[in-house]
């Protein structure tokens, strides 16, 4: 039990210091345009995990640091990725509701892409 929330904590601090340094929003909204328009879940949560997680947080040195054990385990690729992955595809599933929702009420919605 002390073990999950342990876990938990430190996704929580990974997510937060992610958002806090600008990489996770940029993510985020990325994502959810990307779901908004109706592109493939599959391709487009994993190239956007794989491109964030591996390829921009190498570019961007962390600024803000919350404990030791956050830091050591954002240097981690695995680590990265599956933060990042939990970004991308809860974003892009919110882009793709959003945009039902605004169909739904019959607001005018741009074209899809697909």
């Amino acid at each position: 039990m002390v073990f999950v929330v342990r876990l938990i904590t430190l996704f929580s601090e990974g997510l937060l210091q992610q958002f806090i340094n600008g990489v996770g929003i940029v993510a985020l909204m990325v994502a959810l345009a990307i779901g908004f328009f109706r592109l493939s879940w599959w391709k487009s949560v994993l190239i956007l995990t794989f491109i964030f997680g591996f390829g921009v947080e190498y570019l961007f040195e962390g600024w803000i640091k919350f404990s030791d054990k956050a830091e050591s385990a954002s240097e981690r690729w695995p680590w990265m990725l599956l933060i990042y992955f939990f970004i991308v595809f809860v974003a892009y599933w919110t882009g793709r509701f959003g945009r039902r929702h605004l169909e739904r009420r019959g607001k005018a919605a741009p074209p899809h892409l697909t």
